[in-house]
């Protein structure tokens, strides 16, 4: 009997298609997910798992992120081979499976003479210091399991609470919250109904699911129809704006995130900002510091778009979920389109609203 969610959940993804095999006897971890620059704590979700499950044997480990978009990314580990599977679930067509070496982080360990013990989950643990990306985060493992696995970092044992630095959040870390015992299915570690392969490409990954759900959601508007929107943010050379700006023109924002512009990308934006600029049009591009370079931005900012870096609570008033999402304002800062993702589709939606409205003042 499978007595735990997780287990529940990692069954349903491996074995829809399996027949049942040998049980072996597990351990499941649940770990909690912390973050220390919590000015992004509610973006980070999107970003970064908030919560992480392990399923570990003797031979492999089988891991479960679960992010705030619905998303779940799975991977299974081959302890005997130090090979990291990535797998892309399909209940219809053909799953994928992606290969790639088990890659842990070069750390230089700074305390691995403390010999005081400490307790995580219940499990005793050891704990160590290393020294990463110029800061000094702490590794708790315990060697209870009889299994070496530490993502991130070379530290013998399994790893009760892990951390890596991330460029935006700083800290994150994995704290384990619960340990339960249980008995799997041999062939949830299989990968015979996979099709492997080292390199994945957007058309092998993508969801059909999650298109429907991206397609409902951007045609929805979250229920910001005609809805009055006021806001205040500075750009990156730290000018101010709010709704008053610019009080002629309509208003684009694009919430890019942690995406980045492609060149393809900004070259389609580039076509809707010179179709615009008779039209009297902002474009106000947001993403979180640090993604782009200056040069990078110089272009964008040719490409007659105004940088500016994202908040949370500019998430949250208008309901982003995806990125990138676009949003069309006209001149009485009512939400008038709303759309997510980039492309041909979006870009003629935006400019046939534009030139309505556009009509509407003549």
């Amino acid at each position: 009997m499978y007595k735990s969610l997780a287990s529940l959940i990692i069954i349903t993804l491996f074995l829809y298609t399996k027949s049942l095999a040998e049980e072996v006897n597990v351990i499941e971890i649940r770990y909690e997910v912390f973050v220390e620059n919590t000015d992004s704590l509610n973006s980070y979700k999107y970003n970064l798992p908030y919560e992480a499950f392990h399923i570990v044997s003797p031979n492999n480990v089988l891991t479960l992120n679960k992010y705030a978009a619905d998303v779940d990314e799975v991977h299974l580990y081959d302890l005997d081979e130090l090979l990291d599977y990535r797998c892309y679930i399909k209940p219809e067509g053909e799953s994928l499976a992606v290969k790639s070496p088990y890659q842990q982080i070069p750390t230089l360990v700074t305390n691995n003479n403390d010999e005081r013990t400490y307790q995580i989950a219940g499990m005793l643990c050891k704990r160590y210091e290393i020294l990463y990306k110029n800061k000094t985060i702490e590794i708790y493992t315990t060697d209870s399991f009889g299994v070496n696995f530490t993502p991130f970092s070379q530290i013998s044992g399994y790893a009760m609470q892990y951390t890596f630095i991330d460029d935006v959040y700083g800290k994150v870390t994995y704290v384990a919250k619960s340990i339960f015992p249980t008995i799997l299915d041999a062939s949830a570690f299989s990968l015979d109904e996979f099709r492997i392969t080292e390199e994945a490409f957007p058309d092998d990954v993508r969801s059909p699911f999650d298109d429907l759900i991206v397609a409902k959601e951007s045609n929805s508007l979250f229920k910001l129809n005609r809805k009055t929107i006021s806001y205040k943010f500075k750009l990156n050379d730290r000018t101010k704006i709010d709704e008053e700006a610019h009080p002629d023109s309509m208003i684009v924002f694009a919430i890019g995130g942690f995406q980045k512009y492609s060149p393809l990308e900004l070259d389609l934006i580039t076509t809707m900002t010179d179709y615009c600029k008779d039209k009297k049009v902002k474009f106000y591009h947001f993403v979180f510091k640090g993604i782009y370079s200056k040069r990078e931005m110089a272009n964008i900012k040719a490409a007659g778009i105004d940088i500016a870096y994202l908040k949370d609570f500019l998430l949250t008033k208008l309901k982003v979920k995806y990125y990138p999402t676009y949003i069309l304002l006209d001149k009485d800062r009512r939400v008038v389109k709303y759309k997510i993702g980039t492309d041909s589709e979006m870009l003629s939606s935006f400019k046939e609203k534009i030139l309505q409205l556009t009509k509407e003042d003549l």
